[in-house]
């Protein structure tokens, strides 16, 4: 009988094609510049988005601390002229300072009860005596209550008010001569009587500045914010 010979399956007479070691190498590196790529892109729109969603967190934040000493300072002027509208002098505007706080001088407020912004452990009650002080924290509120400043006049509570306030300067305003001058809340004899004192402060945080000016003796129309 006559023997037929079928042709061989044609994946028996080619060999598949392989890739070489020179194309996986250069496919490892192609995929690595393209996550590369993409990861570089991702984090930057993260970063962008994350800069777009402070920013009004730092103007609500300013915002708030202004409203806050606002009525820190109008609580502790009533507090001072017991409803008779008298003026705060100088020095009573930036008394002395316990020894925590830094400062032989700084200026003081005294509040009434806890304040909203005042918590922790500690419930202050009755009067608060606090004062003001800039470091390299920022803007900080030193406190104590009526009870330790009797027991233990030179120890306070701290309390970063800002930790994006960067300046801190006090101006006197002559509303006779219409004229402002610099002053040294370190020497309160030194301020000239019968003018308004101001507190300026300034604030800065990724690029953005803002400052505000509040009157620290009187209800004065020159409250600045910029």
């Amino acid at each position: 009988m006559p023997v037929t010979h079928k042709p061989a399956p044609a994946f028996l007479g080619k060999h598949p094609h392989a890739f070489t070691l020179v194309e996986v190498i250069a496919a490892i590196g192609f995929t690595a510049v393209l996550l590369s790529a993409i990861t570089f892109v991702t984090f930057n729109l993260l970063g962008t988005w994350a800069d777009q969603a402070e920013d009004p967190l730092f103007d609500r934040h300013v915002d708030g601390l202004r409203r806050a000493l606002e009525e820190c300072i109008a609580e502790t002027n009533d507090n001072a002229s017991n409803g008779s509208g008298q003026v705060r002098t100088a020095s009573a505007i930036f008394s002395a300072a316990p020894g925590d706080v830094g400062a032989e001088y700084a200026p003081y407020l005294r509040i009434t009860g806890a304040p909203p912004f005042l918590q922790g452990d500690t419930q202050p009650m009755g009067y608060v005596h606090a004062w003001l002080r800039l470091d390299n924290s920022g803007l900080s509120l030193y406190w104590q209550t009526d009870t330790e400043r009797r027991e233990t006049p030179d120890s306070t509570h701290r309390l970063i008010l800002s930790p994006w306030a960067s300046g801190m300067i006090f101006t006197a305003y002559d509303k006779t001569n219409n004229t402002w001058q610099d002053v040294d809340g370190n020497d309160p004899a030194s301020i000239p009587a019968g003018t308004s004192i101001f507190v300026q402060l300034s604030f800065n945080h990724r690029g953005q500045t803002r400052q505000f000016s509040l009157p620290l003796a009187d209800a004065s129309p020159h409250n600045l914010n910029y």
